[in-house]
């Protein structure tokens, strides 16, 4: 089987379709879009990007409790999905992305594991609840205080990506980081992007 397969293709494609144009589900549902056609490609990045951080660690996904801190849309969702988490929860801290996040899960997973949280509630949770793995994927640095989140998480794996060139240099975010956990794999992603794979 080819990865991403051809459903999470079309699904990325779905979700960025309803989020461009306002659209819900139910304005157009999944299984009338999954029919259609269209020039669309799935971009050879996100190929790249699936690959190394989801297809390549997919030992800290399968049968894993997974904790996908910042979800966004939703568009990723099904990526999960295909390498057999446990269990998998999402959340994000905008309410809008956070709804049409909510009905992707219901259509990948067959029941809404998408909650909106903000700032406070996402510390609040992450600190408290243990999970396998932890997901934080171009999100870090939105949070008002994301390494105080990130510091307190309660996880064996943490798989986070981070800008080179957002005023943190990579050495001084592996610095901190090591201060709680280890640092299993750097994995470049594109010139001023970085993957990083870490274990407690």
């Amino acid at each position: 089987m080819s990865y991403p397969r051809k459903y999470d293709r079309k699904l990325f494609e779905y979700v960025n379709y309803l989020n461009e144009n306002g659209f819900t589900v139910q304005d157009k549902p999944w299984e009338e879009y999954k029919k259609t056609t269209s020039t669309w490609k799935f971009p050879s990045e996100l190929e790249v990007y699936y690959s190394r951080m989801w297809y390549n660690q997919k030992e800290l996904i399968e049968n894993k409790k997974i904790f996908d801190l910042g979800c966004e849309i939703g568009s990723k969702i099904s990526w999960f999905q295909s390498l057999g988490p446990h269990s998998y929860h999402g959340t994000d801290i905008d309410e809008t992305r956070t709804k049409l996040a909510k009905s992707i899960s219901q259509i990948v997973f067959g029941s809404e594991c998408v909650t909106h949280m903000d700032p406070e509630q996402v510390h609040q949770h992450t600190s408290t609840t243990y999970y396998d793995t932890v997901f934080c994927m171009s999100v870090n640095q939105y949070m008002s205080k994301p390494w105080t989140t990130i510091m307190e998480l309660k996880c064996k794996n943490l798989v986070i990506d981070t800008w080179t060139n957002q005023g943190v240099s990579l050495s001084s975010t592996l610095e901190l980081l090591t201060e709680k956990y280890t640092l299993t794999k750097l994995i470049k992603l594109w010139d001023n992007r970085v993957g990083l794979i870490l274990s407690t």
